[in-house]
Formats: structure tokens, C-alpha cells, sequence
């Protein structure tokens, strides 16, 4: 190649890189941006606090309803037997009986707009149902007045299997019985005579343990509050709010910086 050909060549310039020191973030950068800003910082965090202190007034403290129904059971083959399994009672009360109550009682307070949360729950290994509901202390009455229905429902259900067993039982004691006096008091008989004693006993037994379902407890409310506390609320605003209060001294600067690089242009 020769030397005319090499200069009409155009020159490359290779560029280096350079990083301006203005656009680098550091912690020395970061502080002194809220230092700037402190004013700022402290009047959010302020409002953060005062919000805090607002939600503890205006949101009412929430109790728990609860109340428990233990299921009826018969005396049979030497063991207690339930009327009916406590899943099938918990599948009645979820499904049937507390959605009626629920509708039931709307319809006699045509002005209540309360969503109701009744939850129904088996503890391990019971025979037992514990049926709660969320209220505050000014919805004690209609919260215990559910609660009362729906046990209600739940024992008028059983009533019908427990008098059911029962009129049977008491009518096999009189046959029993009558039996028993037809033979008389001779000893012809005598083991029939034991039999019939020894069916006159089970029967007995049977109609002695015979159980209906009932409710356990009356409603009551907890004791404690069962809603989220102040303390909960206080330290949650606190936190959110100190970093909130940071976040926007960041930004202010960020919209500062925009409009001076837009001014520059």
C-alpha cells in the first residue's frame, strides 16, 4: 500500500470512557441527601404517626364469639355411639344451618349491612363442634343471638333421633316388663326369667345414657381482644413509615436533578 493511499484513509479516534463522579451513588451521597432533607423526612414520618394514632381510635377492638355443641350418642354394644359422625354435623352447620340463620336474621334487620364470618371447626379426636364469630363489644347481643340459633338448629335436628331411640327404648322396657310379669313368680321358666331381666337391665342402661346433642357453653366472648393490637399497628406504621419518609427526601431529589438536566437542554 502506498504512503498517499495511507493518508486518505480517515482516521478512527478511539474514545476512552469516562464516568462523571456527579452520577456515582455512595452512602456519604445518601445522607446527605436527608440531611438536606431532614425537614422533609420528619414531617412524613410525622404524618405516619398521626395516621397510626387515628387507625387505634377508629378501629374497634375485635372479640371472638365462640360456643360448643357436643353430638348426642346412644349406649349400644358396650360403647357410646354418636347419632351421627361430626363431619356429617360440621358438613350440616357449613352448608345448612348457619347460612339460614345468617339469612334468616337479615330478614328481621333489614337495615344490617354486617358480612358475617361464622367458622365451624372439629377439635382432634372429639366428638365435639366449636362454631366462632368475629365481633366487637357493641355486637355482643347479635352475636350471641346467632350463635344460640345455630345450635338450635343443630339440637332440633338430633331431637328427632334422640326421641326417636328413646320411645323405643321406653316401649321395649314395658313389653319387657310385661313379659316378665306373665311368667310370674314361679320357677318354670327361670331361664327365661334371667333373660328377660338381663334385656330389661340393657334397656335401662341404654335409656340412662341416652344423650342429646347440646350446646356445652353458652356464647361468650374472649376475654382478650382478638383483633390486631395498637402496639401491632404502631410499630407496622412506625417502620413503613420511616421508610416511606427516606423514600421520598430520594425522590424529591430525583425530580430536582430531572428538571435541572431539562433546563440544561
Amino acid at each position: 500500500m502506498k504512503n498517499n493511499d495511507l493518508q486518505k484513509q480517515k482516521a478512527i479516534y478511539i474514545h476512552d470512557a469516562t464516568y462523571s463522579t456527579e452520577d456515582d451513588i455512595s452512602l456519604i451521597n445518601l445522607a446527605i441527601i436527608i440531611a438536606q432533607r431532614k425537614k422533609q423526612v420528619f414531617l412524613v414520618f410525622l404524618g405516619f404517626i398521626a395516621l397510626a394514632a387515628l387507625l387505634i381510635f377508629i378501629i374497634p377492638k375485635q372479640y371472638t364469639y365462640s360456643t360448643s355443641i357436643e353430638i348426642g350418642s346412644q349406649f349400644t354394644d358396650g360403647k357410646l355411639n354418636t347419632f351421627e359422625s361430626p363431619e356429617t354435623l360440621l358438613a350440616k352447620l357449613q352448608h345448612s344451618f348457619i347460612p339460614q340463620v345468617i339469612s334468616e336474621y337479615k330478614k328481621n334487620e333489614p337495615g344490617n349491612k354486617r358480612k358475617y364470618k361464622i367458622n365451624a371447626s372439629i377439635p382432634e379426636n372429639s366428638n365435639i363442634i366449636v362454631i366462632e364469630l368475629k365481633g366487637t363489644e357493641e355486637q355482643s347481643k347479635e352475636s350471641t343471638t346467632l350463635l344460640k340459633n345455630i345450635t338450635k338448629k343443630a339440637t332440633q335436628d338430633h331431637s328427632r333421633i334422640h326421641d326417636s331411640i328413646k320411645s323405643s327404648l321406653e316401649a321395649q322396657l314395658v313389653i319387657t316388663n310385661s313379659k316378665i310379669v306373665n311368667l310370674g313368680s314361679g320357677n318354670d321358666n327361670q331361664a327365661e326369667k334371667t333373660s328377660l331381666h338381663k334385656s330389661l337391665e340393657n334397656y335401662s342402661r341404654q335409656l340412662a345414657n341416652l344423650r342429646n346433642t347440646r350446646e356445652i357453653t353458652p356464647p361468650m366472648k374472649s376475654v382478650e381482644a382478638t383483633s390486631i393490637s395498637s402496639a401491632v399497628i404502631l410499630s407496622a406504621t412506625i417502620f413503613v413509615g420511616f421508610l416511606l419518609a427516606i423514600l421520598s427526601a430520594f425522590f424529591a431529589e430525583f425530580v430536582v436533578k430531572v428538571r435541572e438536566k431539562c433546563l440544561e437542554q
